[in-house]
């Protein structure tokens, strides 16, 4: 038999390099410069601090690998070729347009080289919330009614009733969303809709404004997840692991029924910051249905009664440290389920955050994808 097939017949295990190297995408925030004009007041939000860079290298460093931080900016395509990482651990925004997150993961495909979280088409489209609604509602999820602002002045439509939420259509980590959000009336929704719309220069989204309780679930594998892991033991048949889901009160935070940035800037349990509850206290039968979707790789679902998004690590780090997963092993496991893919020459496969709404008036909602 020829040597190739041999290998190929092989346990993954057993092809993969033991050690690799790690290279961190990511856009760092200086918070000591000035922002330039002409830039949103929470410009440049979702870009990432040294020390987290610093935190993760250090998690994928304990077992054995080495890492590099590279930052992701134009220069980035040449610095790949240079270093030449194994792998890649990519939490980069991207730097401008309309499917910013899509940029780095372009690259890396182009190039060959592996990453975590999301491939270019989920980042493409799910950074803009309306396109990714649309979408849902044409596979026949309900999803609250929603509307697009381009100008601004375009007619309020029928179905749409106050109080309504309003953000960006194109921005995550809470840009934008504010308690300024819940608009009460037409004049409300104007001045917000203009504010977003000059602001952030992209549409303004609208959508009908659902309170009640908020739920996440996290998810980690893929199909074939247990020929990878170190852990097999940990997954079901379908290859995936679900965390206990977690209940998020926004009540209690400094912007209650909306988890903006503000809030979602508070460290968890400081005076302001939304509660967190995990396990969440609900029904056997409500948890099923809140674990019955899947994707691959490492996701976190949010489930819903309130407009919010949602931070994958600091959620997933709660959810593991109840199961006693350490989180240094959450982002190993994330790294081998993606490194699998080297031998495909394209990277791994899908990251969600995704957001689902359960209230009386209007039923069982998806609001949103969001990475």
């Amino acid at each position: 038999m020829p040597e190739s097939l041999i290998r190929e017949e092989e346990p993954p295990s057993r092809r993969m390099k033991r050690y690799w190297k790690i290279a961190v995408l990511a856009n760092i925030k200086d918070d000591s410069h000035p922002k330039p004009e002409g830039v949103p007041p929470d410009a440049f939000a979702d870009f990432d601090h040294i020390e987290t860079i610093d935190a993760l290298r250090a998690a994928l460093e304990t077992d054995g690998h080495s890492t590099v931080f590279i930052q992701a900016d134009r220069d980035l395509p040449y610095a790949l070729r240079e270093i030449k990482p194994d792998i890649c651990f990519n939490i980069a925004e991207g730097l401008g347009g309309d499917a910013r997150e899509a940029q780095v993961p372009a690259l890396l495909e182009m190039l060959g080289i592996p990453y975590t979280g999301s491939r270019v088409l989920t980042n493409g489209i799910s950074l803009d919330k309306t396109l990714t609604k649309r979408i849902w509602r044409d596979r026949r999820l309900p999803v609250a009614p929603f509307q697009e602002f381009i100008v601004g002045d375009e007619p309020l439509r029928a179905e749409l009733k106050f109080p309504l939420f309003v953000k960006p259509a194109r921005e995550g980590t809470g840009m934008g969303v504010d308690m300024k959000a819940i608009v009460n009336n037409e004049k409300e929704l104007r001045e917000r809709a203009m504010y977003i719309i000059n602001t952030y220069q992209q549409p303004a989204l609208v959508e009908t404004f659902l309170p009640g309780r908020e739920f996440t679930v996290g998810i980690l594998g893929r199909a074939d997840a247990k020929l990878y892991s170190r852990h097999p033991e940990w997954y079901e048949k379908d290859g995936f692991h679900r965390f206990p889901v977690l209940e998020l009160d926004t009540t209690r935070s400094v912007t209650p029924w909306v988890y903006g940035l503000e809030a979602k800037s508070k460290d968890v349990g400081a005076d302001g910051s939304p509660g967190y509850f995990c396990p969440a206290d609900i029904e056997p039968e409500l948890e099923k249905k809140l674990k019955i979707l899947r994707c691959a790789h490492i996701n976190c679902f949010t489930h819903w009664m309130s407009p919010a998004q949602t931070s994958v690590s600091m959620k997933m780090a709660i959810r593991a440290s109840w199961k006693l997963i350490p989180f240094p092993a959450l982002l190993l496991i994330t790294v081998t389920c993606a490194c699998k893919q080297k031998q495909k020459a394209f990277a791994t496969k899908t990251s969600y955050s995704i957001s689902y709404i359960l209230a009386p008036a209007v039923g069982e909602c998806w609001n949103h994808v969001n990475i």
